[in-house]
């Protein structure tokens, strides 16, 4: 959704500006994106394990709360780990 314009923008633009903000924003949307994507995908897996291999404490475990806080946690580790890509 963020990325795609910027992308548009880059082929329909007469000169590209290298070193501009629209480069820094591009790379660093579509890494937090994909990044968000492997680790969501990542903590569905790890939750599917529980549930398989534990199925009477996963009840307990597979709660409303706790993916709030897992959700939290994969934004949060997301947004960290792109940072180095946003800095010029």
């Amino acid at each position: 959704v963020i990325c795609v314009p910027l992308e548009t923008l880059k082929y329909f633009a007469i000169t590209w500006d290298e070193s501009g903000v629209v480069c820094y924003m591009t790379s660093y949307f579509e890494t937090l994106s994909a990044l968000l994507s492997v680790l969501n995908l990542t903590a569905v897996s790890i939750e599917r394990y529980f549930v398989i291999v534990y199925p009477m404490r996963s009840r307990s475990m597979c709660t409303w709360r706790n993916c709030i806080w897992l959700v939290i946690f994969v934004w949060l580790l997301s947004f960290i780990l792109t940072i180095p890509i946003a800095l010029p």
